[in-house]
C-alpha cells in the first residue's frame, strides 16, 4: 500500500506523486482512490481505485539509483526478447509495459530500436503499434531515469546510452 507523498511510477502516466488517498464518487459508484499527480505532465490527475488489483498492480515504487544500475547491468547481459510475430510482440511488450520490470523495459526499447533499423534498411517503417509501444516505453523509462538521477528528461536517452556503453 502506498501513502500520501510517495513517488511512484504508474503505467504510462509515468512518475507520479501520491497526492491523496480519499473516497470519491463517480456516478453511483463510490470507492477509495489513490490520487496521483504526474510530475512531468502539468495539470493531469489520475485516480486509481485502491481495491482494484489489476490497476494497483501497475503502480510501482520509483527505483533507487542502485536498483537502476543493477537493471542496466542485467539488461546489458541479456539477449533479445522480441517475438518476430507482430501480434505476439504487441502482447508481450504490452505486458512488459504493465509489469514495471525496468530491465525488460530497457530490452524492449533496445529490441524495438533494432527493429526500426531493420525496417529502415528495407525502406520500410516501424508498424504503428510498434512505434506506439516504443514511444510509451521510452517516455516511462526516460521520466523515471530523469527523476532518479536528477537530470532533465531530454538528457535521459544519452544517459542511458552511456550506461550501456560502460
Amino acid at each position: 500500500m502506498f501513502k500520501i507523498g510517495d513517488v511512484v511510477v504508474y503505467s504510462a502516466s509515468g512518475v507520479c506523486r501520491v497526492e491523496d488517498i480519499c473516497k470519491k464518487s463517480f456516478g453511483s459508484f463510490s470507492a477509495n482512490y489513490y490520487v496521483l499527480k504526474p510530475l512531468m505532465q502539468n495539470g493531469s490527475t489520475v485516480f486509481v481505485p485502491t481495491e482494484n488489483a489489476s490497476l494497483t498492480s501497475k503502480i510501482h515504487p520509483v527505483l533507487t539509483k542502485e536498483q537502476f544500475l543493477c537493471a542496466f547491468s542485467q539488461a546489458k547481459g541479456s539477449d533479445t526478447i522480441r517475438p518476430e510475430n507482430e501480434f505476439e510482440r504487441r502482447e508481450k511488450f504490452g505486458e512488459i509495459l504493465e509489469s514495471g520490470n525496468r530491465c525488460a523495459l530497457m530490452l524492449m526499447i533496445y529490441d524495438l530500436k533494432n527493429l526500426a533499423k531493420e525496417q529502415q534498411q528495407n525502406s520500410r517503417r516501424l508498424h504503428i503499434a510498434d512505434d506506439k509501444l516504443l514511444n510509451t516505453a521510452e517516455n516511462m523509462l526516460f521520466e523515471e531515469v530523469a527523476y532518479v538521477f536528477e537530470i532533465e528528461k531530454t538528457q535521459a536517452p544519452e544517459f542511458l546510452k552511456e550506461q550501456f556503453e560502460k
